[in-house]
C-alpha cells in the first residue's frame, strides 16, 4: 500500500483523485467551448457605448450560451482544485504552514469573480439595460471587464501557493510547480498592465493567458488521473521531474 512518504495521495481515494482529474479536463473543454462563443468580435472596455450595445443586441444567443457553459464549468474547476488542495494540506499540517488556505482563497476568489462577470454579461445580453443609455451600459460593461484582472490577482495567489508549497515539500512534481510559479508572474504582469491601461483588457493577450492557464490545468489533471505521485525527497532533480 502506498504511503505519504512514497508520494501517493494517501489520504485521497483512487476514485476521488481520478474524478478530480477528469473534472479538470471537463472544465477545460467547457471553457474552450464557452469562451469560443464569447470572444468572437467581443468589444474592448474602451469601446463606445453604442458599439457595446450593438454587440450584445446582435449576439444575444451566443453570449448567453457561452456564459452558461463557462459558469457551469466552475464547479468542475473547484472539484479539480480540491484534489490539489488536499495535497497541500498534508504538507501544511506536517510543517505548520498555510499554503492550502492561500490556494483555496485564490481558486475560490477566481471562480466567484468569473461567475460575477458572467452574470454582468448575461444582464447585458438579456436586453434589460437596452434603454438605460449608452453611458450606463458602458459603465456596467467596464465593471464586468475589470473583474478579469481582479480574477488574475486571485489566480496569482493560487499558482504561487501551489508552486511554492509543491517545491518546498515535494507535494507535486517540479515539472508542475515551476510552470505554476511562471503563471503567477504572468498573472501579476497581466493584471498590472490591464490596470495601467485604464481598465482596458488586453484582448490580444487574452487567448495566450487563458491558454497557458488551461494547459497547466490539463497537465495537473493528467497527473491526477495517472497516479498523482510526487517527487521523493531523496531523488535527483531529473527523477523528480518525472515523479
Amino acid at each position: 500500500m502506498s504511503t505519504p512518504q512514497e508520494g501517493s495521495l494517501a489520504e485521497m481515494s483512487r476514485n476521488y483523485r481520478r474524478l478530480a482529474g477528469l473534472a479538470g479536463l471537463v472544465m477545460f473543454a467547457m471553457a474552450v467551448i464557452g469562451f469560443g462563443f464569447l470572444l468572437s468580435g467581443f468589444p474592448e472596455a474602451t469601446a463606445p457605448g453604442g458599439t457595446i450595445a450593438a454587440y450584445f443586441a446582435g449576439h444575444q444567443l451566443p453570449v448567453q450560451i457561452g456564459i452558461v457553459v463557462v459558469m457551469l464549468s466552475m464547479p468542475f474547476y473547484l472539484f479539480f482544485a480540491s484534489a490539489v488542495l488536499i495535497r497541500l494540506r498534508e504538507s501544511d499540517v506536517a510543517h505548520g504552514e498555510n499554503f492550502a488556505f492561500g490556494a483555496a482563497v485564490g481558486i475560490s476568489g477566481t471562480a466567484a469573480l468569473v461567475i460575477l462577470q458572467g452574470a454582468i454579461w448575461g444582464l447585458l445580453a438579456s436586453g434589460l439595460f437596452a434603454g438605460a443609455g449608452a453611458t450606463r451600459l458602458k459603465a456596467l460593461f467596464a465593471l464586468g471587464e475589470l473583474l478579469h484582472p481582479a480574477a488574475g490577482v486571485f489566480l496569482l495567489l493560487w499558482y504561487a501557493c501551489v508552486g511554492i508549497a509543491g517545491l518546498r515539500h515535494h507535494r507535486l512534481p517540479a515539472a508542475l510547480c515551476w510552470p505554476a510559479l511562471a503563471l503567477a508572474v504572468v498573472e501579476a504582469l497581466y493584471s498590472l498592465a490591464t490596470v495601467g491601461l485604464g481598465g482596458s483588457i488586453l484582448h490580444g493577450f487574452d487567448p495566450v493567458e487563458g491558454g497557458l492557464s488551461s494547459l497547466w490545468t490539463v497537465a495537473v489533471s493528467i497527473w491526477l488521473l495517472t497516479g498523482g505521485k510526487r517527487a521523493k525527497t531523496g531523488q535527483s532533480a531529473p527523477q523528480r521531474l518525472h515523479a
